[in-house]
């Protein structure tokens, strides 16, 4: 299991970044916390306080920002997803091709 274990950490970097690995944890813990507050609410439901329903709110939040800027959830309004990883790399495959163009009718010019 360790060298499974091992295997995909590696293969998390080569393929996504160093950061992914970094807030891997983070992100398990925030599932945890928030799987374990909807939990404890419905099976205290109506012994929680506000307190409670504030910090559930907030870990919700966390997480979903967590999502976002790992790119795993893209916001394609606004031109929100414009610098994202997948936006960048189409933009530069056609500058690319673009630019390719250009110098074709050079030569043929």
């Amino acid at each position: 299991m360790n060298y499974f274990y091992r295997l995909f950490y590696i293969l998390i970097i080569k393929n996504l970044t160093a950061i992914h690995i970094i807030f891997s944890n983070l992100f398990c813990s925030y599932l945890l916390v928030i799987i374990g507050s909807i939990k404890c609410v419905l099976n205290n439901l109506f012994h929680f306080k506000n307190y409670y329903v504030y910090i559930f709110i907030m870990h919700i939040i966390i997480f979903f920002g967590l999502l976002i800027y790992l790119e795993m959830i893209e916001l394609d309004f606004c031109n929100l997803n414009y610098n994202t990883k997948k936006s960048i790399i189409d933009r530069s495959i056609q500058d690319y091709e673009l630019e390719s163009d250009n110098e074709e009718d050079e030569i043929k010019d």
